[in-house]
């Protein structure tokens, strides 16, 4: 598992090389990385790991910071 996540961290530096390479401004490529990857982490980890009560049981802050994280 720990190969896997190393491999997949590299490749997600090398899209982000790939990204200024290609001319991406710095606050826009920031903001998917910085944004984006807690995103895909949450909806993974919910999605292999829902909790004990079911999804109703997460609060509407959860999906509230989830919706504001991919509009910024």
């Amino acid at each position: 598992m720990c190969l896997l996540a190393g491999i997949v961290g590299a490749a997600g530096a090398f899209g982000v090389l790939l990204a200024f390479g290609s001319g991406g401004k710095p606050g826009v490529v920031m903001s998917i990385v910085f944004a984006g990857a807690p995103i895909v982490n949450a909806v993974l980890s919910l999605s292999l790991h829902p909790p004990a009560g079911g999804w109703g049981v997460i609060k509407p802050q959860f999906f509230l910071g989830i919706a504001l994280a991919a509009l910024g």
